[in-house]
């Protein structure tokens, strides 16, 4: 519990913040003061969240946010939305050839030096030629713990949405899905990949893949609703900022953690990184225009 909140919780402060002074950047006026704060609000939050040394859902979640947020930031009309849709597919494509290659190295490596030399090394075609097949894998290794030794009943479920309860308290508390499967079989690794369909094959059975679907997909629909009528409202408020302002962009690079699993590590990641955002729910609505 004192990793999860040193990791994600206090890694997330200075994140939650920078986005939020990017976003008063784009909709307001450029303040002397804002722009020193956000030039210093880079540094910590760099050093903090070093890409090289950071897991690469979080270095990759927090390039995403940020990349969302200054594009939502400049769309204003349709000739702008095909600009910036382009944009985004050309960052996704650097993303896959470059970064996160280049950030991989820092498993690694464990000096500067070693990881220069390794960089010069990176082929970007290699990188499209060679197959990851983990999360399939393991949903197949899934499928074959089930067959010998059950399904939980939602036991690995319940693990996963009560991640905050301590051992202490809950002395026989459900480990990720992806450890059971891998202590299992005698993985040399017991942190591997659980997807969700694996989670919802482990705690339902085949019944348990449609479940997991519809309400998987009603609670992105919920969460995209609520985005879209923030944009309606911001209308008419431009210059305000609000939480989910700033929060939803990081989401959308942490739905890429939890589809790919285990379901308790990433749900207890993405919700350490949201707490961190929640005191601007106490600034909602303000004009910062109007303030400064």
């Amino acid at each position: 519990s004192l990793a999860l909140i040193v990791k994600n919780f206090v890694r997330a402060i200075p994140v939650i913040v920078l986005a939020t002074c990017v976003l008063f950047l784009i909709k307001g006026p450029k303040k002397p003061w804002l722009i020193l704060s956000t030039a210093l609000l880079v540094v910590l939050s760099i050093f903090l969240n070093n890409p090289l040394a950071a897991a690469r859902y979080w270095t990759a979640t927090i390039l995403i946010g940020f990349v969302v947020i200054i594009l939502l930031g400049k769309w204003k009309s349709p000739l702008e939305k095909l600009k910036l849709s382009t944009f985004l597919v050309f960052c996704i494509i650097i993303g896959l050839l470059i970064i996160l290659p280049l950030i991989n190295i820092g498993r690694y490596e464990s000096s500067i030096r070693e990881a220069v030399s390794t960089m010069k090394l990176v082929d970007p075609v290699k990188v499209l030629q060679t197959g990851h097949f983990d999360a399939y894998a393991n949903f197949v290794h899934t499928i074959h713990y089930t067959k010998e030794n059950g399904i939980t009943w939602g036991r690995q479920l319940m693990g996963s949405l009560l991640f905050f309860v301590p051992r202490d308290v809950w002395s026989n508390k459900p480990v990720g899905s992806g450890h059971v499967v891998g202590e299992y079989f005698s993985f040399s690794n017991f942190n591997i990949s659980s997807p969700l369909p694996a989670e919802a094959m482990i705690n339902f059975g085949m019944v348990g893949i449609a479940i997991f679907a519809l309400i998987f997909g009603k609670i992105l629909r919920i969460i995209d609703d609520c985005f879209i009528k923030r944009i309606r409202r911001a209308s008419s408020n431009f210059y305000s900022v609000e939480f989910i302002d700033v929060v939803y962009p990081f989401w959308l690079g942490f739905i890429f953690f939890v589809l790919r699993g285990d379901l308790m590590s990433s749900l207890a990641y993405m919700v350490g990184f949201t707490l961190a955002g929640l005191p601007l729910i106490l600034i909602k609505n303000k004009n910062y225009e109007n303030r400064n």
